[in-house]
């Protein structure tokens, strides 16, 4: 049977209205289909795999010689603080914007007994000569760190000298859109990130108050870390905030002087001593 013309005119016309109908942007999720993702880590209850770490702490304290015996611990699968199983070894991806490679992150990797074969190191500038920006080149940067096999942790050594002269760092809005994205590539890739930033030197104000610039840095991140120097306990790393784990858990470490192929160097050391009796106290007290 033939349909008269007029029939096909309406069709066409509700056709073409549908097409050019504003599309929404909701996305309806499937709760029946969902399933429940338990929590991995690296160390446990302390760097979440799939999660963005933020580390805050006081100039001059030894937060990048922490994060480089961090990093030397997962490349030859040694054992963190308070754990009785071996961290998963794998490859660490550091991007630095602050020390040389041979001059001293390098002696203080290998001091830390860290395994060269799974380190990354990555120069600060791109291939244009300019420091990668944390605004612009997330994407190559996700991808680059896609085709690490077994990379198990990625580091920003400090993250704010990535983000480009032009980044407000006051800016609530800048600062999420930059965790968000670096949070959903740590999910992506199944990955542990951890991106340094400073405190201000406001000893009268609550820890989580002086990270520099925005409080999306303490809000966003599942786990902060605080470092400090106590006056009477000496340098500690703790949780600042936390919401996927208790909020306990102090550890003490030192500067210990090393010699690495003729070079005395400063790295990081944890305490040897009773765990059970910081482990339950908060940095925040």
């Amino acid at each position: 049977m033939q349909v008269p013309p007029e029939l096909n005119l309406v069709n066409g016309l509700n056709n073409l209205q549908e097409q050019l109908a504003p599309k929404s942007k909701i996305k309806v999720l499937d709760a029946m289909t969902m399933s429940v993702e338990k929590t991995e880590w690296l160390w446990n209850e302390m760097l979440p795999v799939g999660e963005l770490t933020v580390m805050a702490g006081e100039s001059g304290i030894g937060k990048t010689q922490q994060l480089i015996n961090l990093t030397a611990t997962v490349t030859r699968g040694g054992y963190f603080p308070a754990s009785t199983d071996p961290v998963q070894q794998g490859k660490v991806v550091y991007l630095s914007a602050e020390d040389s490679w041979e001059k001293t992150l390098l002696p203080r990797f290998i001091a830390c007994g860290g395994q060269r074969e799974n380190l990354v190191p990555w120069d600060r500038s791109g291939t244009d000569g300019d420091l990668l920006n944390l605004r612009v080149d997330l994407p190559e940067i996700e991808d680059a760190l896609s085709k690490i096999d077994n990379l198990k942790l990625f580091i920003i050594d400090p993250a704010l000298a990535f983000v480009g002269d032009a980044f407000d760092n006051d800016n609530a809005v800048g600062v999420r859109r930059v965790l968000t994205q670096l949070q959903e590539i740590a999910h992506h890739l199944d990955i542990a990130i951890i991106a340094m930033c400073h405190l201000t030197k406001d000893e009268n104000r609550r820890m989580s108050s002086r990270i520099l610039g925005s409080g999306s840095w303490v809000h966003l991140p599942r786990m902060v870390w605080g470092v400090i120097d106590h006056p009477e306990h000496g340098l500690m790393l703790g949780k600042m905030n936390c919401n996927i784990a208790p909020l306990g858990g102090i550890y003490r470490y030192e500067l210990v002087e090393r010699e690495v192929q003729g070079k005395f160097i400063y790295c990081a050391d944890w305490l040897e001593e009773d765990q059970e009796v910081w482990r339950f106290r908060k940095l925040n007290d």
